[in-house]
């Protein structure tokens, strides 16, 4: 108050004292000040859904502010609220939504309030079709779903049948792994049946696909001579 000497703390929306040099008493009111928050990018996008992600800069003259997010399909337009965090200093802060449509743009800004209310800029993400390999091991940058994709953009795109393939896997994969993302026991089977073609994709992109030709072809041969020994083992037991 500069000149003056407070008498007591000051609160909002009552009124608080304080005597100047010349012992005069003198009443004054706190302006309420809103909170400053801010929307930061939507990370973890996934097929479990997305982080979003704000932070708090001012508490404003509130000692306590409500954080959230609101979100929806459309621009300009919330239908959704997350659950307000009691924040009382500026720091981070994020909230993960689920069960997001594929294919679909969603908006949402942070929100905080406190003895008044502010929001944060909108910000924009898209839920992308989810396929299979992604849905069976629960992220697009898990290791094996990086090797698949990976091997599908250097051989696979390259030739006329590849291509062919990739498009057919498009267009019967979303569904088949809005399935598989919701069933445990099924992610667990897709992902034991996904191996052989992810250690051959390591093995094509790691070694070569002429090295890879050969060290399968060896195997091939292996298993052939294999059962061909244990077959004519078998008929001279039988002879014997």
């Amino acid at each position: 108050m500069g000149r003056y000497r407070e008498m007591r703390r000051s609160n909002l929306n009552v009124p608080n004292f304080c005597l100047d040099n010349g012992g005069h008493l003198i009443l004054y009111f706190l302006t309420p000040k809103a909170p400053e928050v801010a929307t930061k990018d939507a990370t973890g996008i996934a097929i479990n859904g997305a982080k979003l992600n704000g932070e708090l800069t001012n508490l404003g003259t509130a000692t306590t502010v409500n954080v959230s997010f609101q979100w929806g399909k459309t621009s300009g337009y919330y239908s959704n609220e997350t659950t307000p965090q009691p924040m009382n200093m500026n720091v981070s802060f994020s909230f993960v939504i689920t069960d997001l449509t594929p294919d679909t743009t969603y908006y949402f800004r942070a929100k905080a309030v406190g003895d008044d209310t502010s929001y944060g800029d909108e910000k924009a993400f898209t839920k992308e079709k989810c396929f299979i390999s992604t849905a069976a091991y629960g992220s697009p940058w898990q290791p094996s779903v990086k090797i698949l994709q990976e091997f599908k953009h250097k051989y696979l795109m390259q030739y006329k049948l590849g291509r062919l393939m990739v498009d057919i896997y498009y267009r019967y994969s979303p569904s088949v792994a809005e399935v598989v993302a919701k069933n445990k026991v099924l992610k667990a089977v897709v992902r034991v049946n996904l191996l052989p073609l992810v250690a051959f994709s390591y093995k094509i992109l790691h070694v070569g696909p002429v090295f890879t030709d050969f060290l399968l072809i060896s195997i091939l041969m292996a298993s052939i001579s294999f059962f061909i020994f244990k077959k004519r083992r078998k008929k001279r037991r039988k002879k014997e």
